[in-house]
């Protein structure tokens, strides 16, 4: 059975230097001292995963302070060595159990309706759908954030919010985490069509 364990700053310090660096690329990962700081005014939380004690992954949230229950999976991995043994997917179904009480728990993964190279597209349409099999909803609202362009998943505990109520979540969770004034110039939510 699968547990989450919250992570000490000492536990995050050593995945970020020794796993992190490794599962997610460089522009991506946001700075050990970043993340320790929004850690402690309550903004951001960390777990490893365990079956009978043993490291099976780990995951990263931003979240919103405030009473309002909105979260976004930042980084998630499952172990190199244990991956495609369907661990991921018990991982999403802890999530869902985890913040059942949540308004909205949501993810950004890259946007594959905006890739042209083919190759890449299909390798993110393979990641958008394996949350789409287990059960996340695609919200079809459209992140821009940093020069990178995603597409706004959401958990299966999450509301049926409106996407214009998703985006104001969205926009809500990072406002606690990026100063305004880099926020407004660095992101940019569109909708997708119907």
């Amino acid at each position: 059975m699968l547990t989450l364990k919250p992570l000490s700053s000492t536990e995050i310090r050593t995945l970020h230097t020794e796993r992190m660096q490794k599962d997610f690329p460089r522009k991506e990962l946001k700075k050990l001292n970043l993340i320790l700081h929004l850690m402690r005014r309550g903004r951001y939380s960390a777990y490893i995963t365990l079956e009978e004690q043993e490291d099976i992954g780990y995951a990263f949230f931003t979240r919103d302070p405030c009473k309002n229950k909105l979260y976004l999976l930042d980084y998630y991995a499952i172990r190199e060595d244990l991956r495609n043994q369907g661990y991921g997917s018990e991982l999403l179904k802890l999530f869902s159990e985890k913040f059942k009480e949540s308004t909205i728990l949501l993810c950004e993964v890259e946007n594959p309706f905006l890739e042209e190279d083919p190759l890449l597209r299909a390798s993110m349409e393979r990641r958008m759908d394996f949350y789409l099999r287990n059960g996340w909803w695609d919200t079809r609202v459209n992140a821009r954030m940093f020069g990178v362009e995603y597409r706004l998943l959401a958990a299966p505990v999450s509301q049926k919010l409106s996407r214009e109520k998703i985006a104001d979540c969205y926009r809500l969770i990072y406002r606690n985490v990026v100063p305004t004034r880099r926020l407004k110039k660095n992101m940019k939510l569109r909708f997708a069509e119907e």
